[in-house]
């Protein structure tokens, strides 16, 4: 029996979750201050901040979707046109410059 795997890390999972309930937390404290937590304790523009910082927890997660979705594609069209997939691609080392001194 093949062994499944979940096609998503779960700490790329864990993060998109806890980014969903701030987005969703300041969303709901723009609509209506004071839901759940007292704006007088707290700085003003608490809810703009947990909106953008949950955004920026969830961005991992759909970069992870986008690779994926560009990976499956490439591997479609190489069998559409009969050639193996290729492995995924490994990083690529950085291009070093080389600097010719000039001679006085």
């Amino acid at each position: 029996m093949a062994k499944s795997t979940f096609p998503v890390p779960i700490n790329l999972l864990l993060l998109d979750l806890v980014g969903a309930l701030m987005t969703a937390l300041g969303i709901i404290e723009t609509a209506d201050p004071g839901v759940f937590l007292d704006p007088e304790q707290l700085y003003p523009g608490y809810n703009w901040f947990l909106v953008i910082i949950g955004s920026l927890l969830m961005l991992p997660m759909v970069l992870h979707m986008v690779k994926r979705a560009k990976q499956q594609a490439a591997a479609q069209r190489a069998a559409a046109d009969g050639q193996p997939a290729s492995p995924p691609s490994q990083p690529k080392a950085p291009k070093t410059k080389t600097v010719q001194r000039r001679r006085p």
